[in-house]
């Protein structure tokens, strides 16, 4: 396996040993206190999460937008994560709601890094009410 392989194993591995971390405590806190919680949902996403299609072999390019670009966008940006988010992703999410002028951020409860996938609805609603004020 060369290097960029590895350093993608170990990008995959990170993530899946994260959703296995959210699937543990929500399924602690389903036992303990009775939340709802997505544990079999978070379960099919370990079992399946491949990297794909983010799994990219090409040779990295530069980056097509900077932050000064991001600094001139005025178009409402809604930034959604979830609360028990892959640690990694959390500075990245921090410096995009810092850079963009017009960022709105929200974090879905309960959630890990696939808010979308862990409660659709929710986020939906989420959105759609965010697409409603800015409207």
């Amino acid at each position: 396996m060369d290097i960029k392989q590895d350093n993608i194993q170990h990008a995959l591995n990170i993530i899946r040993i994260d959703l296995l971390m959210a699937w543990k405590t929500c399924k602690a806190a389903e036992t303990v206190i009775q939340l709802e919680c997505r544990a079999a949902e978070h379960q099919v996403l370990i079992n399946t999460f491949s990297g794909a299609p983010w799994q990219d072999l090409r040779t990295p390019q530069a980056a097509l937008m900077t932050s000064d670009d991001l600094t001139r966008m005025t178009v409402p940006t809604l930034l959604v994560n979830g609360e028990h988010e892959v640690s990694d992703f959390l500075p990245i999410v921090d410096e995009l709601q810092a850079t963009l002028r017009h960022a709105s951020r929200v974090v879905v409860p309960g959630a890990g890094g696939f808010p979308l996938w862990e409660f659709p609805d929710q986020v939906n609603a989420l959105v759609h009410n965010y697409l409603l004020s800015t409207a």
